[in-house]
């Protein structure tokens, strides 16, 4: 049986665990989306770790056990995916070079953005430049 602080300790690492995810699509957000955008990581009722998109959001299926760099790339994801839903005329990122969305994705273990347009990586997630989206 799994006790409180075992439960309160897991809850805690996993809560870093998005921090540190969050960190990488926030460094991106910061560099490309032009406004304000609040993205956190908090403790719902529940006791379970999720994601806020301008204090929206769901535990929205993010697995909070997998390897860093699919987690990094499901935060993206769903960041994305919350965005879209509160800004409907806008979509990010996109590559300049196709003026397709990119979307998140692991190429050799690594959580990066991924054109579909011209099936290519655009950026590593957190590394997103300006100057290659629209």
């Amino acid at each position: 049986m799994t006790s409180r602080a075992d439960n309160d300790d897991w809850v805690l690492h996993r809560l870093e665990d998005l921090e540190k995810a969050l960190e990488q699509v926030r460094a991106d957000l910061e560099r490309t989306w032009e406004g304000s955008v609040l993205v956190e990581a908090v403790i719902n009722e529940s006791d379970y770790p999720m994601v806020l998109v301008n204090g929206s959001g769901s535990s929205g299926g993010i697995d909070l056990a997998g390897p860093r760099h699919q987690l990094v790339a499901e935060v993206a994801d769903y960041v994305q995916s919350q965005l879209m839903d509160q800004y409907v005329t806008r979509f990010w990122p996109a590559c300049r070079e196709h003026d397709r969305g990119l979307h998140s994705a692991v190429r050799d273990d690594v959580a990066v953005w991924w054109c579909r347009g011209g099936e290519h990586v655009v950026s590593g997630i957190g590394g997103l430049d300006p100057t290659l989206i629209v």
